[in-house]
């Protein structure tokens, strides 16, 4: 797994954290949260370091998740 700088670290937080305002409330378990972070994760070692880059990773994978945690 890359290092990632301190500031990066910090961006992938406020998108996990915005991506996990739109998964309904009843669905938003820690499960779902670890995908999503996994997901955002692999987008930044791919070299998404984008606040707007990364929210497209992680919403674009969001039903799918939810879904499969269902």
């Amino acid at each position: 797994m890359p290092a990632f700088n301190p500031e990066l670290v910090r961006l992938m937080r406020v998108v996990l954290e915005e991506v996990m305002t739109r998964v309904p409330v009843e669905q938003a378990t820690p499960g779902i949260k670890a995908h999503l972070a996994e997901i955002i994760l692999k987008a930044a070692a791919q070299g998404v370091t984008s606040y707007d880059g990364l929210i497209a990773a992680a919403t674009s994978q969001l039903q799918t998740i939810v879904a499969m945690m269902s």
